[in-house]
């Protein structure tokens, strides 16, 4: 019995299915009905065959074939009905431990069908199959798709994801199977799935794959590059909010923290984009192993940019399943970018402090955004926090409102703030307050 699925016990003369987890997770053998009364008697004789092919009985084996091919046209033991089930546990993964049996089903005929690129991904990770009855399928040039991509993924992506075991990876990079598919779509790597699979049940016993994985030579490389877009585990670790990986790769493997990918986005920059899918959760890790917070991407954003913009509306989306809260985020980014660089571009600490809604940090760097070379940039969205400061208790309920750093003239949501922001701007130009320090003066800020 494949030792790497969890398998439900079934009667002998019940077949039995896959139950294929869409992503990522073990795969689960159940039987095809509880009620033995409500099996076909054509199922039943069925599933006693997969049940001596499994036994590897060959004298039963011959005895029920024979049987069949005197039924002429209505032989069904070898034949795949799709009508039934295409999940339908099959005599050659059954089979596929015993190269006796094997042989046998070759020379009866078995349905070629049952080995396109699902029923090879089954039968190779089944984790019964010898090297032997490998050669034999190969010498009989019945697993063409062994190493070609069945369109997303190979079978060493299939394997990966599903938790195959050891052995099943050991015996696909032993015959030509590589981390590195030609032709894959989009060509992600095995280990990304493996990473996905740990993300999805983070037991240690998967935790303990990814390890193995990256400890293989055939896997090393792609320590620092796992997709053409110079993704590296780490990534994927962060998007994916992992943090065992991520602690696994940053530990033990000497994952480069900072590397960025083609967009110029490092880990840190990843985790803090897919928060809704827990990459919140990586964000101590990486700062505490040192991620630059001020290292700027391909649009000249950092990770502070992507901590004030996304942090808010993607922690609301993700309430109830990751614990991290958009100003905790905030203002963990905001330290450690204040420890880096100290208070190097004030316009956009501002703008931080503003969604921290931390009054006292406003006051402290409004004064400093005069000679910051962002505030063309950021103006808008200054004068809507200086304006917010011009009357102290309406301050916080302003900046409360709803995408109140938005240059959007029709959204209504933040009319009362616009419309407040504007008198404010009118009286002190009107007076004549032309240059920074008059209108700070003039809001008695």
């Amino acid at each position: 019995m494949a030792p790497w699925c969890k398998t439900s016990d079934a009667k002998q003369d019940i077949p039995r299915i896959w139950e294929i987890p869409e992503k990522t997770g073990r795969c689960t053998l159940r039987p095809f009905t509880e009620d033995l009364d409500k099996v076909p008697k054509v199922l039943r004789e069925y599933a006693r065959f997969i049940a001596a092919c499994e036994a590897g009985d060959s004298r039963k084996v011959r005895q029920m074939l024979a049987a069949d091919e005197k039924k002429g046209a209505k032989k069904t033991l070898l034949s795949y009905d799709s009508g039934l089930t295409k999940s339908m546990y099959t005599p050659l993964e059954a089979a596929c431990g015993h190269l006796e049996i094997v042989q046998i089903l070759l020379d009866a005929g078995v349905d070629p069908m049952l080995l396109e690129f699902l029923g090879v991904a089954r039968l190779v990770c089944s984790g019964n199959l010898t090297q032997a009855v490998l050669d034999l399928l190969l010498k009989n040039k019945l697993l063409l798709t062994l190493t070609k991509s069945g369109g997303v993924e190979t079978v060493l992506h299939y394997a990966c994801a599903h938790g195959a075991p050891r052995s099943a990876i050991d015996l696909l990079l032993a015959n030509g199977v590589t981390p590195d598919p030609e032709g894959a779509m989009w060509k992600l790597s095995p280990l990304h799935h493996a990473i996905e699979s740990h993300a999805d049940d983070p037991t240690e016993e998967n935790l303990d794959f990814v390890r193995w994985l990256l400890s293989k030579p055939e896997f090393q490389h792609q320590r620092s590059r796992l997709d053409p877009r110079r993704n590296t585990p780490l990534h994927y670790a962060a998007m994916e909010g992992d943090v065992g990986v991520a602690n696994l790769l940053l530990r033990e493997f000497d994952a480069d923290v900072n590397k960025s990918n083609d967009a110029g986005w490092t880990p840190l920059c990843t985790a803090l984009t897919y928060g809704e899918r827990g990459g919140f959760k990586v964000v101590p890790v990486l700062l505490k192993a040192g991620a630059s917070v001020t290292a700027a991407d391909c649009l000249k954003k950092t990770p502070l940019h992507y901590a004030i913009e996304d942090c808010h509306d993607k922690a609301v989306a993700a309430e109830g399943s990751h614990q991290q809260q958009p100003k905790d985020l905030i203002r963990m980014v905001f330290d450690a970018w204040v420890a880096e660089a100290g208070y190097e571009r004030p316009n956009l600490l501002l703008l931080a402090a503003a969604r921290l809604e931390d009054i006292p940090l406003m006051k402290k760097l409004l004064p400093m955004c005069k000679k910051d070379k962002d505030l063309d940039v950021y103006k808008q969205m200054i004068d809507f926090i200086r304006a917010a400061l011009a009357d102290e208790k309406q301050c916080i309920p302003i900046l409360r409102q709803a995408a109140w750093w938005e240059a959007d003239p029709d959204n209504k949501s933040t009319k009362p703030l616009r419309d407040f922001m504007a008198k404010v701007v009118d009286c002190v130009n009107a007076e004549g307050a032309k240059d920074l320090e008059g209108f700070m003066a003039k809001l008695a800020v």
